[in-house]
């Protein structure tokens, strides 16, 4: 009896180890799980955009958690709690109470904090008032995080059945139990049953004792059984690991054969004494190697786990037949196959291989020699439907007295990608028409690709090792290629217009391109130069200035026309007012009838006619300068202005000018602006003219908005074909006979508002009402960015 009663001591120490052994393991595990999360929560900037929409925000969240299982949900709150943006659209717009997650931060407000757990799947569906225990539950826990420069709350739940059931896989007790603790002694879940947040359990000592020993085993009292229970806190998080074995269930199996040898033993004691304590050293000395051979079982079997399951590589145990006896959690999930259907297939059967792949696997297996290794590249669809390149190594190795093949399957994937993408860049450099250059960091070519040679006219072998001063042309000063390195050494870019030479010695024109390389430590490997040979562009500029030249002379020749033709009908009636009032005071005078005070009357009338005809002297000539020096002026003179210089036609042809001007600065061209008003003016009197409406009208309005000034000219003549509209600022296009318009008028207003005032202008037709009646017209809009003097 007393050395039964030593060999159950030594079994509850065992049990003592076994406890501690699991809840070190579940402790480094929980805290490793947290600390990938908080790493996740750390870098959600690099991943997520808040300018993203909804839906690529869940998307991109939903994809992290697809590789975290034991993450149910991301959501990201405002500064008022509420969610924001979340990986199940659900729970956006909720408000979330985080005044309960502990611990409270004193020093450091980004610290992971841990809630209690709640009882639904996630947030959107929480219910009070239910009490059915064989409800799923979460734990939230929070973390601040910094997305697009700007601090947000990060609430992930804990997927806590993923942990339950990892941790019930991995005990070998049925009667073993492990919670997960918080701080404050509240239980965030339990192997055993789900906990309400009510249940708390006397951390105190206990706490302090393990925080002080990083573990502590002991026998407790719980419901009235004795259990063996180790604590243990997370290396970095408020959470305490405990692990109880039921005492009574651990030893029972000791129970029973000390009885058993008990009720031998008194047999024996009365046959012989010696044989009794022979056999009882025999027993005492048999039963502590099973013990130590227990113990290396154990060891043995966390350092298997450790290796089969904490690495990125595929691994798979099969049969000689091909079955699936056994898989690490990288292939469970890869593939989209469940875990129970995993080990009930062959190997070929899994639904990632397509048809070729799956019979090249068949064969590999099924053909396989002992005691060989093979070494495969295979290709195959994952989960997310996305093509992925393993590369296969199947070895065999005696397990249980009988052979097993391995499965080792390494992604190389991206390395296929990165042959793909060498491949393309090879391609693009050797195919592409812009001339590349590789040079080393001292500046000497090491590579150039085939358009480089058509360029220059120098063949790679011809320049390998040369600096590229050899192309220079001698068109541009030191300062030029002063400033290029200079660029280059501030900023590794350089970008411009370069003459160089080829060859023949014959100059070209080249848009150049320099981009300098460096390496992980920031110091210079290379210098890429791209370049394009513009000498063709330049030439078509040149003719294309020549004939914009041309355009505006004519367009000039034309204005002028139209002032002459101006200036007749403005001084037809004040000519016709002096040549009037001068015959008057003739007769008068002829027939002796004048008055001294009729007189001066006349002469002032005269006068005044005279003053209107040098104002309009001043107008005309003012417009006929060829001042192309900007300048300030106001918006109401400048209409007024443009007004008075067709005014007459506009009188004439009893058109009806509605004003609606603000009272603004304009800093441009002016005569430029008031040549194109006029050409609009000119063509809406035309159009208005031609049209048999009784009320002619030309509306103008000028306003300020945003950075531009905005001219509004419309009419009501009943507006341009549709058919046409959009050619009419094209050159020489008229809808006039060829006897009243050159079709440069809209083409040049077109240039002097795009290219010399750098403005926009547009043309449309457009319906509106003008008192109680609808009419239907063109509409220019003329755009003018705010510049100051």
């Amino acid at each position: 009896m007393s050395s039964l009663s030593i060999l159950k001591e030594e079994s509850i120490q065992n049990h003592y180890k076994i406890s501690e052994l699991y809840t070190k393991t579940f402790s480094n595990s929980i805290n490793q799980d947290l600390v990938n999360i908080e790493s996740i929560i750390d870098n959600l900037d690099t991943v997520l955009d808040l300018y993203d929409s909804t839906y690529v925000q869940e998307k991109k969240l939903n994809k992290i958690i697809k590789n975290y299982p034991q993450i149910r949900s991301f959501n990201i709150l405002n500064q008022n709690n509420e969610i924001i943006i979340s990986s199940n659209s659900a729970n956006i717009g909720l408000k979330i109470d985080t005044q309960e997650y502990m611990p409270k931060p004193f020093f450091n407000n980004n610290i992971l904090r841990v809630s209690k757990p709640i009882f639904a799947r996630d947030f959107y569906n929480i219910d009070e008032k239910k009490t059915d225990n064989s409800l799923t539950s979460f734990v939230p826990i929070l973390k601040n995080s910094t997305i697009n420069g700007s601090i947000y709350k990060v609430i992930i739940n804990l997927n806590v059945d993923y942990f339950i059931n990892n941790y019930q896989n991995e005990l070998k007790f049925d009667s073993a139990v492990v919670e997960l603790v918080r701080i404050d002694g509240l239980v965030l879940f339990s192997t055993k049953d789900i906990v309400r947040d009510s249940l708390f359990v006397n951390l105190n000592k206990k706490f302090l004792t393990s925080l002080e020993n990083r573990l502590l085993t002991e026998i407790e009292v719980v419901d009235n059984k004795e259990n063996i229970v180790s604590y243990m806190p997370t290396t970095n998080y408020p959470l305490i690991i405990s692990v109880k074995l039921d005492l009574e269930s651990s030893l029972s199996g000791w129970e029973e054969k000390r009885y058993k040898y008990f009720a031998i033993t008194v047999i024996l004691v009365l046959v012989s004494v010696l044989i009794a304590l022979f056999l009882f050293f025999l027993y005492s000395n048999e039963k502590e190697k099973e013990i130590k051979l227990h113990k290396l079982q154990i060891n043995d079997q966390i350092k298997f786990k450790a290796l089969f399951e904490k690495t990125n590589m595929l691994k798979m145990f099969i049969e000689l037949n091909g079955a699936i006896s056994e898989v690490n959690s990288v292939c469970s999930q890869l593939v989209n196959d469940s875990f129970k259907d995993i080990k009930k297939m062959k190997i070929w059967e899994l639904s990632c291989w397509n048809t070729k792949e799956s019979q090249k696997i068949k064969d590999m297996i099924l053909n396989y020699k002992v005691g060989s290794d093979l070494e495969k590249e295979f290709s195959l669809t994952d989960r997310f439907n996305q093509k992925r390149f393993f590369n296969l190594i199947i070895s065999s190795l005696y397990i249980d007295n009988k052979i097993s093949l391995v499965v080792f399957a390494l992604d190389i994937t991206n390395k296929k990608d990165k042959e793909t993408l060498l491949k393309q860049s090879y391609t693009v450099f050797n195919n592409t028409r812009d001339g590349i250059m590789v040079t080393n960091k001292d500046g000497n070519i090491v590579r150039v690709n085939r358009s480089f040679e058509i360029i220059t006219g120098y063949k790679e072998t011809e320049v390998i090792g040369k600096n590229p001063k050899f192309l220079q042309s001698g068109v541009h000063d030191k300062s030029y290629y002063v400033k290029m390195w200079k660029d280059l050494n501030e900023n590794g870019f350089y970008e411009g217009e370069i003459v160089n030479k080829n060859k023949k010695s014959e100059h070209f024109t080249e848009w150049l391109t320099i981009n300098t390389v460096y390496d992980e430590n920031s110091k210079i490997l290379n210098y890429i130069g791209v370049f394009s040979d513009i000498s063709f562009q330049k030439e078509q500029e040149k003719i294309l200035r020549e004939q914009e030249q041309i355009l505006f002379q004519q367009s000039k020749m034309a204005a002028m026309g139209e002032m002459i033709e101006n200036i007749a009908h403005q001084w037809r009636q004040p000519l016709s007012v002096i040549s009037t009032v001068a015959t008057g005071l003739k007769l008068q005078k002829e027939f002796g009838i004048s008055k001294e005070e009729d007189e001066i009357k006349e002469l002032s009338a005269i006068n005044e006619s005279a003053q209107y005809l040098s104002n309009t002297i001043e107008d005309f000539k003012g417009f006929l300068k060829n001042n192309k020096k900007a300048n300030s002026f106001n918006s109401i003179k400048l209409i007024n202005k443009a007004l008075s210089l067709i005014g007459s036609k506009l009188k004439n042809r009893e058109i009806v000018i509605v004003k609606d001007i603000e009272d603004l600065d304009i800093y441009t061209l002016e005569n430029e602006l008031i040549q194109v008003l006029i050409n609009i003016l000119n063509n809406a009197k035309d159009a208005l003219e031609i049209s048999k409406l009784n009320d002619k009208l030309i509306f103008i309005e000028v306003f300020k908005s945003n950075n531009e000034i905005t001219i509004i000219i419309k009419d009501n003549a009943g507006g341009i074909k549709e058919s046409i509209i959009n050619r009419i600022f094209e050159p020489y296009f008229t809808t006039k006979h060829q006897s009243q318009g050159t079709g440069i008028g809209l083409y040049m207003s077109a240039e002097i508002i795009i290219n010399h005032i750098k403005g926009t202008i547009n043309v449309k037709n457009e319906k509106f009402s003008y008192k109680n009646k609808e009419y239907q017209g063109a509409l220019f809009t003329i755009s003018i960015p705010i510049i100051n003097e």
